[in-house]
């Protein structure tokens, strides 16, 4: 009988440093508030999943990660030396061209050799004591998970050792976020998967930790963003951003516009199912805007972002409403000349789709007229999105049962029919512009005056 067992890397959260050094292995530095709340974030995201064993670097901020899931599955912390932060010459300084070490042409020997980095510890010694220690908590969990709080560049050298990737790599393109979970799927001792998420981000627009600072005039970015839309055409960017970290999690954000075209910013196109790239995930490093190039105030973009992210779930399907009259005519027409309209469990359903998109066109209709006569559109949008994304996504799945096996045929280079690119992408649609979820928690708490869902 094959043994499942799972081990989970997690990055530690953010750490208290506003003097912005390379902190490394050095001791004090300690999770900042949000940091704290990402840590939280991971133990909520684990909450349900079978750990026996939670072990943690020795350094404190990883410690301190720990600590929330250690407590939710009342075991004691294990501390394991091989999940230390990597050795780092610039301990204690600031590094960079402009204001750091760098400055200094005695430290550009330090960087001589790419396998060897400035840290001074060689990617394959770093993959090698971090397999040990992935394998020796696979051991102690077998048949179980278990939990390991490390730090970056340890976490992504590890995943590319064990997807026999060169160790070598741009550290502006790893995908290891701030409390992210790299997770390592074994069926005995063979590892058969790894995966990613980022429960410390999540779908709370308030939980983001994307910085900006200020410096002068200008506005400087550090972060990521998934899901821009039309991300690798657009000329700017519109980013949430915290720019007052001691602010509460609903305050201290701004809207911030930023130029696509400079460095600092990596656009990085995400193919979706149906072929797609009309998504894209944006880094951005030391990016650069004008400070005067926020929208609505500073450190109250919230309910600036309420407004915009209302319009979105409320007025996205309107131009959508002749596509989905055209995808069911086109529906109708491709079962008529199969002779399948003769069917009558066919045609109810059919029936059935029809009354579907007449019931969308009449909450088009509300829609509208509340924000021709308020200016305002109220939690109606969440309304109309809860009803028009499930019923595309049950249009989807209707046109490939009743197009039968043929619907599970793809042409040359994967290409789709339109009725398979319809079903593809409307799988979809309950996530974006605010998932459904979150969406009946609206509907139940500002609608329906039901009460509030705790809140952690």
């Amino acid at each position: 009988m094959t043994t499942k067992t799972v081990v989970h890397l997690l990055r530690h959260g953010e750490v208290y440093n506003p003097e912005k050094i390379l902190y490394g292995r050095l001791p004090g530095y300690r999770l900042s508030e949000l940091g704290v709340q990402m840590a939280k974030a991971a133990a909520q995201a684990v909450a349900d999943r079978d750990i026996t064993h939670v072990i943690a670097s020795p350094l404190e901020r990883a410690q301190q990660t720990a600590e929330p899931i250690a407590a939710q599955f009342k075991l004691a912390i294990g501390t394991d030396e091989r999940l230390i932060e990597s050795a780092n010459a610039f301990e204690g300084q600031r590094f960079g061209v402009g204001d750091g070490a760098l400055r200094n042409p005695r430290n550009w020997w330090l960087l001589r050799d790419p396998l060897k980095p400035s840290w001074g510890e060689a990617y394959k010694v770093i993959a090698a004591r971090m397999q040990d220690a992935l394998l020796a908590a696979r051991e102690q969990a077998e048949g179980h998970e278990a939990l390991c709080v490390s730090h970056q560049l340890p976490i992504w050298t590890l995943r590319r050792h064990m997807e026999h990737k060169r160790l070598w790599h741009d550290p502006r393109k790893r995908e290891c976020a701030l409390a992210s979970l790299t997770s390592f799927h074994f069926e005995d001792a063979r590892l058969v998967g790894i995966g990613y998420s980022e429960p410390g981000a999540g779908t709370d627009l308030a939980n983001l930790s994307t910085r900006a600072v200020r410096d002068g005039d200008e506005w400087v970015l550090n972060g990521q963003k998934i899901w821009m839309t039309f991300g690798t055409r657009a000329d700017w960017f519109y980013v949430l951003c915290r720019t007052n970290a001691d602010a509460p999690k609903h305050q201290g954000l701004s809207l911030i516009l930023v130029p696509a075209h400079q460095r600092g910013v990596d656009v990085r196109p995400i193919r979706n199912l149906a072929g797609g790239e009309e998504f894209a995930e944006v880094f951005f490093s030391d990016a650069r805007t004008r400070a005067d190039l926020v929208v609505g105030p500073v450190d109250g973009a919230w309910s600036v972002v309420m407004g915009t992210v209302g319009t979105e779930r409320g007025t996205t399907a309107l131009p959508y409403q002749a596509a989905f009259e055209q995808q069911l005519h086109d529906l109708v027409g491709e079962l008529r000349e199969r002779g399948r309209t003769d069917d009558p469990v066919v045609r109810q359903r059919l029936a059935q789709a029809w009354i579907g998109l007449q019931l969308n066109r009449h909450n088009n209709a509300r829609m509208l007229t509340r924000l021709v006569r308020d200016g305002t559109l109220g939690p109606e949008a969440s309304l109309s999105k809860l009803f028009w994304s499930h019923w595309h996504r049950d249009l989807g799945a209707l046109m490939m049962d009743l197009l039968g096996a043929d619907a599970t045929v793809v042409g040359d280079g994967w290409s789709l029919d339109p009725f398979q690119t319809v079903f593809l992408n409307s799988r979809a649609e309950t996530i974006y512009g605010g998932a459904n979820e979150i969406q009946r928690n609206i509907v139940a708490e500002r609608l329906l005056g039901l009460p509030k869902e705790p809140r952690v």
